[in-house]
Order: C-alpha cells, then structure tokens, then sequence
C-alpha cells in the first residue's frame, strides 16, 4: 500500500525527530481500533512503529522496524488502525514542522487476559 513499509528508510530533509522539536508531534484523535488489535493477538510480538507526520500534522508515512513475531497481514491491520488517528505537528522555534514519531509496542496476549479476567477482592 502506497505510504506504508515494514522498514523505514532514512527522513529525508525537513523531518525532525521528536527529541529536536521543542514540542513532539501527538495524536488529537487516537487511533481507532488499536486496543482491539492488541487483544486479537494470539502470540506475542513487538515492533517499533515509525510514523512520518507533515508539518500540517497529515500522516505522510508509516513503517515499522525491529519486528518480531508479526506477519505482514497483522503490520498491514495495525497500519490500519494508526492511519484513524488524527495528529498534531512537531513544533520547532515556535512554527510547525514535518517529524518522525516513533512508538515501541509490544503485545503479550497472555499478559491481556490477566488483566481482563483479574477479579478485585
């Protein structure tokens, strides 16, 4: 799918990463369904999702690196979800700039039902 890869390749020039903006990128609207991926796992996985946001804060590109224990379809859903939610540019001396946010997930179905099905006293 245009705009999306499983490995990131190098920002070109004018994306900032978060730790040089003065203030990062961030969501305004979160993405839809990400919990429901989450828990739909059946083995665990992890990834680090890297997310390409204009200085209009329009989602420009997605990629994910460092994947372990996810198949190209589960990337593919996860995309999906990420591509809902609605972002807030970088801002560098006071204007708005392209950056780069990068987020670790991890997904330990296991852990999930603990916590679900956990009864308090």
């Amino acid at each position: 799918m245009a705009g999306c890869s499983q490995s990131a390749t190098p920002a070109g020039a004018g994306h900032v990463e978060a730790w040089q903006a003065d203030v990062a990128a961030r969501f305004t609207f979160p993405p839809v369904g990400l919990e429901d991926f989450a828990l739909e796992r059946r083995q665990p996985g992890s990834l680090e999702l890297v997310i390409y946001i204009g200085a209009d804060g329009t989602l420009e590109r997605l990629a994910a690196e460092r994947v372990d224990g996810l198949d190209p379809e589960a990337i593919e859903t996860l995309f999906g979800a990420i591509r809902h939610a609605r972002f807030a540019p970088a801002i560098v001396d006071g204007k708005p700039v392209a950056s780069i946010k990068r987020i670790a997930l991890d997904f330990d179905p296991l852990a999930d039902r603990f916590v679900t099905t956990a009864r308090l006293p």
